[in-house]
Formats: C-alpha cells, structure tokens, sequence
C-alpha cells in the first residue's frame, strides 16, 4: 500500500487548530478561502510541517473573517488591509488566547501581505498589545542519555538519539542523516567538522556543525549497534560519537 507523503513525515509541534474552527465554511469554499489555498500551493516557503499550518491557519483567518461580517465570498486575497488585521486581534482577544498564539497568527497574516505586496497591512505584535516573549527560565532542559537502556528501543531510534546528543542535531536532521555526505570526503579519524544538507533542517538551511578535538574526545567510546548502519561508515563515526 503506497503511503502518503505525510506519512514520512515526523510529527512536530506547532499551531494547532480546532475541528470546529476548521470545518467552518469548508461545506461551500469561498473566494478568499480559495485564493489562499492557492497562495500557500504556489509559495513553497519554509519546511513542509510548516506549510501544512500555515495553510490551516490562514484558511481559519478567512473563516473567521467571514464570521465577523467582511465578505470572503467575493473578497479577494489582495484586498486585505489594516481593517481586517485589528478585528481578527479583537476576536482573538475576546477568545482569550494566548500571546504566542496570537503572534503565530499575525506572522501568518505577514506572510501573506507580503506575498501581496503589502506589508504594510500588519503592524509589529506590540503595537496590537501583544506582548514580547518571556524567557520562563535559565536552566537548560537539554537530556542525556547517561544511564539510559537504548537496549529497549529500536537500534535505528537508538542511533538517532545519539546524533542528537553528540552533534546538539534536532530530531528530524538526526532522523536524516547520512554519514557519506555529513562527512564530504573527511576521514572519521580526522573530522573537524559535519555538513547538514538543507533537506534535513529547519527551515531547509544549510548547516555545518563545528566542535574542535572531536576526534581525541570521542575516540575512546565504541558503538553499541553498528550493524545497523545506514551507510558504510556508520560503523566509524559512531565509535568517535558514542
């Protein structure tokens, strides 16, 4: 059975819309909801978790929109101005969401005036009365893998989660990643640097990860499950890494 393009897909977090807010007004699709749909499929900004909620939520603005009376059934996604911008705030203030939803919404809303060429429409958070992001704390909440049994877990998640380690990699590019091509031609006894291809990261950019001494630091640890190797070298860079 052929899967999804989806499917292959980690899941990742990021805005999250309700059944009820989404299915209101998709019985009979109107202009507006049409002409963003088709914005979002011409414009393949970011990674594709990030298209997908974007293309939810601006089609939730244009729901919302019409629940507030403008006229989205002959509104034209061109015509979106200040107007509309200071009444979606209004209801989602009245809502009581939060700040960071709030901005995740208006920076969709920016994006689209951009498209449009009129940035101008969307103002900064603060001047809406948003407020600016609150670091909570200082403390790190990065994990180790000290003292846990990979044993239990599958060898390939288990591989996974000591790239992540090793190299500070997010899920998805440790998921992704291929020794034969991080590497470029270096040896694993002589690495000095990694290279992340843009498919793997966020926001599809390139990266290159750097740590000096790599070699004499890690050379001491052996891999647990090499045989599980996605490419040949596997098998060396982890013995430098584990």
């Amino acid at each position: 059975m052929k899967k999804s393009r989806s499917q292959f897909h980690s899941k990742k977090e990021g805005p999250t819309f309700k059944a009820s807010e989404l299915c209101h007004g998709a019985r009979h699709m109107n202009k507006l909801n049409h002409e963003l749909k088709n914005l979002c499929k011409r414009n393949h900004d970011r990674e594709f978790v990030t298209q997908n909620n974007r293309h939810n939520g601006l089609q939730l603005i244009a729901s919302q929109l019409q629940a507030v009376g403008f006229h989205t059934r002959v509104m034209s996604v061109h015509d979106l101005k200040g107007r509309h911008v200071n009444r979606l705030v209004s209801l989602w203030k009245q809502q009581a969401l939060s700040d960071a939803t709030m901005k995740n919404r208006l920076a969709m809303l920016r994006w689209w005036a951009e498209k449009i060429g009129n940035p101008g429409a969307v103002k900064t958070s603060e001047e809406y009365g948003i407020s600016r992001y609150h670091l909570v704390t200082n403390e790190s909440k990065a994990e180790t893998l000290a003292g846990k049994d990979l044993s239990t877990i599958s060898p390939w998640v288990a591989l996974s989660l000591r790239l992540q380690e090793a190299f500070g990699l997010r899920r998805e590019e440790s998921m992704k990643f291929r020794v034969s091509w991080a590497l470029k031609g270096q040896s694993p006894d002589s690495i000095s640097a990694i290279s992340l291809k843009p498919s793997w990261t966020k926001g599809s950019a390139n990266g290159c990860v750097f740590w000096p001494g790599v070699t004499s630091h890690y050379r001491n640890h052996r891999s647990s499950s090499p045989e599980y190797a996605s490419d040949d070298c596997i098998e060396q860079i982890m013995k430098n890494i584990i």
